[in-house]
């Protein structure tokens, strides 16, 4: 539920930057905030018993379940996590200044980095993964910080 409820709020973020160019780039970095937030929840499916999610599967509606599933919410988390960065190094690289080519740098390899994310079968193969993939693009942000 959480996961859903923060893709909810980063879709809404990419309305608002689609439609406000002027302060596209803000809410482009506070899409990516909300995904780099989500890695305590990769956490629990990455360590959450499959036997455990198969009862809860049984008490709930079947055709929300399947259109929600754990491995459909992974995909898109992976497929907006890339998007936001695609945009916002289309953003900055569209800027001449000379703290944009910072930017652009750092977004390319946090960019770089989410493409090491291995797509798997296995929910808690793909959560580790995604899990790997944010501790990464932390360290990344934090050399940049610095």
């Amino acid at each position: 539920m959480y996961l859903t409820v923060r893709l909810e709020h980063v879709a809404a973020l990419e309305v608002h930057a689609a439609v406000t160019p002027n302060v596209k780039l803000k809410y482009l970095q506070n899409a990516l905030e909300l995904l780099r937030q989500c890695q305590s929840i990769m956490e629990v499916l990455q360590e959450r018993d499959p036997d455990e999610n198969k009862e809860k599967t049984k008490s709930e509606d079947g055709d929300e379940n399947s259109i929600k599933s754990d491995y459909s919410l992974l995909n898109l988390f992976e497929n907006r996590l890339h998007f936001i960065l695609k945009s916002i190094i289309q953003y900055c690289r569209s800027k001449s200044n000379k703290d944009y080519e910072t930017m652009t740098e750092m977004y390319k390899k946090l960019y770089c980095a989410s493409l090491k994310i291995k797509k798997s079968d296995n929910v808690k193969l793909y959560a580790s993964s995604i899990c790997d993939v944010l501790d990464d693009i932390e360290d990344i942000m934090c050399t940049y910080q610095d």
